[in-house]
């Protein structure tokens, strides 16, 4: 099966994103539409940041898989060695050179398997960039596509001159009344166009105490690691974290001892271990299966500080 290439993911994500922009609101408030530009530049800057861990992923697990290849090219020639010996240890020497080759056969399957993911997740995250940029294009569009509409409103309310009260014929009093028409039909007309403005103003839902609470904490991380040296010392060389007996999850090092990843949590509680270091975290049932955004800030050593919270809050 072909997979598809970057370019191909980069248009299939771009078509989403027109799509879902053609759909938005136009009652949607400039607030609202600037609120959510604020997020997404947000996350703008956590990608790029991230794309740079990928980056610098790649090279190391390049650099690994060649001490790798070397490996077990070594291991293969004290093998082949081992079984021209007829000495007495001939047979304890191939058992260990066999042992040997079969180490570095399986370190170079985890290289592989290492640097194979993170050029996958480096092609994510620039798929991802890409339609951020185009969501933050469409946004600002939009933002003053609705200022330029308002502004006119404006001009066009002032330029209206205010209407006079209709002047009032006092007739003789008769013996039949006429139906007041003009005056009935006044108040009944108000009346309508006030119902047609609140139609179309969108009731705003404000943000939940959660979203409230993700949101905080990224702009928290992406304060720390603004201008971050992401290619100097840091706690931990590589990371990573366990949920319950599952595969390894290396975090991505963003710089200034801060440590990000992202999983994929069942509902329920889900134990995730780091080092020596175990969190429990209890996932509603509607979130079942949904992607959890894990930040380890290691700059008190003693005590790094765990914060994991569902990635669609940020949105």
């Amino acid at each position: 099966m072909k997979l598809p290439t970057l370019n191909t993911l980069m248009t299939m994500a771009l078509a989403v994103v027109a799509m879902s922009f053609s759909t938005l609101s136009a009652a949607q408030s400039i607030a609202a539409l600037e609120a959510n530009l604020a997020k997404k530049t947000a996350s703008l800057a956590t990608l790029d940041s991230r794309i740079h861990s990928y980056s610098e992923r790649q090279l190391d697990a390049e650099e690994k898989l060649q001490e790798a290849l070397i490996d077990l090219a070594n291991a293969t020639k004290e093998l082949a060695e081992a079984r021209q010996n007829t000495g007495d240890a001939a047979e304890t020497q191939q058992s260990l050179a066999t042992k040997k080759v079969n180490l570095a056969k399986n370190a170079l399957e985890s290289r592989q398997s290492r640097l194979a993911s993170a050029r996958d997740k480096y092609t994510a995250l620039l798929v991802e960039k890409q339609t951020t940029e185009a969501e933050i294009n469409a946004i600002s569009t939009l933002i003053v596509k609705k200022q330029q509409q308002a502004a006119v409103a404006k001009a066009n309310a002032a330029a209206q001159p205010t209407p006079k009260p209709a002047a009032v014929k006092v007739q003789a009093p008769t013996a039949q009344i006429s139906e007041p028409v003009l005056l009935a039909q006044a108040p009944t007309q108000t009346v309508a166009m006030d119902t047609a403005t609140e139609s179309e103003t969108e009731t705003e839902i404000p943000p939940t105490p959660r979203q409230l609470h993700a949101q905080k904490k990224m702009a928290e991380l992406n304060e720390r690691i603004k201008g971050a040296d992401k290619d100097g010392w840091r706690q931990y060389e590589t990371l990573s974290l366990r949920i319950d007996r599952g595969e390894l999850v290396e975090f991505e090092f963003l710089g200034n001892h801060q440590y990000y990843a992202e999983v994929t949590l069942d509902k329920g509680k889900s134990k995730i271990k780091i080092r020596s270091r175990t969190f429990v975290v209890d996932v509603p049932d509607e979130e079942d299966g949904n992607t959890f955004v894990v930040i380890y800030d290691t700059r008190d050593k003693y005590k790094a500080d765990f914060t994991v919270f569902n990635k669609s809050l940020l949105d």
